[in-house]
């Protein structure tokens, strides 16, 4: 038997499980409005097939869950979850929305207002060893798969059922505000999720032990308002190694008792505006806006 060498190199490798959760991970300088490690689903250009799977939190009465958005979010155009609509708590952007309507600027405002987005888990049928993916569903898909649960007799068709469910199929045209969705329907046949039985329970497992709510990630108004105002950024803390040495600009201190009025107001106007022209565009962070 051949020695080995003790300069022999011996490699350690990592499950693929592993290297996912690490590709999902933000970097710190991005904010994500669901856990680290979550994998998240984008509608394909063309057709997509997805399997819807069921929720697991208490009391659940539809498949998807009720989360409000606002996208475009400061100079980097970052994605929060409306702390007013989902807690009943301080929202800085809704507060800016609600002046840039008494102003007179409702253009301005209805780009700041909270898109109502419908959180569920799917496998993608193109993609089943992504295993389960979390999806910020848009308002046509929801509805039009209601709508199509429903046969021509008037059953319903239960499709998020974990044995005998039906695939949602749709058809993705354009991006960001072109975004177009087409075709939406139930597949004919019936079925489970998976016919891998290890697949469907470790996929339902996993699900079960991630419900919707728990993924969410909520963040303070003080923190929204910063990003909204442009005194915090991706910059802050990105590639400071790499950065060409000089002056740094900082963000304007606010005025004011409570540090939200005043020229605070102005500059959360400033990047609203901003926001909205960046919107036909991908958002700073490389993540195009799910319409």
């Amino acid at each position: 038997m051949a020695k080995k060498n003790k300069d022999e190199f011996e490699y350690q490798g990592r499950s693929a499980a592993k290297w996912k959760e690490h590709a999902q991970e933000s970097a710190g300088n991005f904010d994500r409005f669901v856990r680290d490690g979550v994998n998240r689903f984008t509608p394909k250009e063309g057709n997509n097939r997805l399997r819807i799977l069921p929720p697991y939190w208490k009391d659940a009465e539809d498949w998807a869950y009720n989360i409000f958005i606002h996208y475009g979010v400061g100079p980097d155009e970052q994605s929060y979850l409306c702390p007013k609509e989902m807690k009943d708590e301080e929202c800085p952007v809704c507060e800016e929305q609600t002046r840039l309507n008494r102003a007179g600027e409702t253009e301005d405002a209805k780009a700041m207002k909270a898109s109502k987005r419908f959180g569920c888990w799917v496998i993608d049928r193109k993609a089943e060893d992504e295993g389960p993916q979390f999806w910020s569903m848009p308002f046509t898909i929801w509805r039009e798969a209601n709508i199509s649960a429903e046969d021509e007799d008037g059953a319903i068709r239960e499709f998020d059922h974990p044995t005998k469910g039906f695939d949602l199929l749709f058809k993705k045209e354009g991006t960001g505000l072109h975004t177009k969705y087409l075709g939406i329907k139930l597949a004919t046949k019936k079925g489970p999720v998976s016919v891998d039985v290890e697949d469907q329970k470790q996929w339902l497992g996993y699900v079960k032990k991630n419900k919707v709510p728990d993924i969410l990630k909520f963040y303070d108004a003080n923190h929204i308002e910063a990003v909204f105002g442009g005194t915090k950024s991706s910059d802050d803390d990105e590639d400071l190694d790499d950065k060409p040495k000089g002056k740094k600009k900082k963000g304007k201190k606010k005025k004011g008792k409570k540090g939200k009025k005043g020229n605070g107001t102005e500059r959360l106007a400033k990047s609203a505006k901003k926001g909205k022209k960046s919107k036909k565009k991908k958002k700073g962070n490389g993540e195009e806006i799910p319409f």
